[in-house]
């Protein structure tokens, strides 16, 4: 997803709170909103607070790993466009021609976590963990606060179409 943290240039900015999306399922009743899952759910240790963004393949939730006592974000495969989600949480395909697709784009997901899992690096992400369930893979990462690299770019065309005017 491109929503990742921005290095930035120039002057110290005050930190900016994580923007995590609402849950509609206020009442606690469902698992899932749509192919989200709810604030509260658990997943083994990690326990779902919110959603913190959607893109075609995956979505990233803000979660609490009860474990290590910190909060993580969880980035679930979930191409939309491919499978949805079903009442018992499993993820399913939407027509048995996206098998293939939806396969190659599952492998590819853990081998990207596996691969980010090896490396410690300050330009990479890092993952905690990674692990298939509910006919779906995810990765537990390492929670980065700030603004990502969309708000970024749009903030400095703001400041350069105001700088024109000028």
């Amino acid at each position: 997803m491109s929503d990742a943290p921005a290095a930035e240039d120039g002057p110290a900015r005050a930190p900016q709170r994580l923007r995590v999306q609402p849950d509609v399922d206020l009442a606690g009743n469902s698992p899932t909103v749509g192919n989200r899952l709810s604030v509260g759910l658990r997943l083994d240790e990690y326990e779902v607070s919110g959603v913190i963004g959607e893109g075609g393949f995956g979505i990233v939730y803000l979660a609490w790993d009860h474990g290590l006592e910190r909060e993580v974000a969880i980035k679930e495969y979930m191409p939309s466009s491919l499978a949805t989600r079903t009442a018992t949480l499993h993820v399913s395909i939407t027509s048995p021609t996206h098998a293939d697709t939806f396969a190659l784009g599952l492998r590819s997901f853990v081998n990207e976590a596996r691969l980010l899992a090896r490396f410690d690096h300050p330009s990479l992400i890092k993952v905690h963990r990674f692990w298939e369930a509910n006919g779906t893979a995810y990765m537990a990462m390492a929670l980065y606060k700030g603004r990502n690299a969309r708000d970024v770019r749009q903030e400095r065309s703001e400041e350069r179409r105001v700088g024109k005017e000028c």
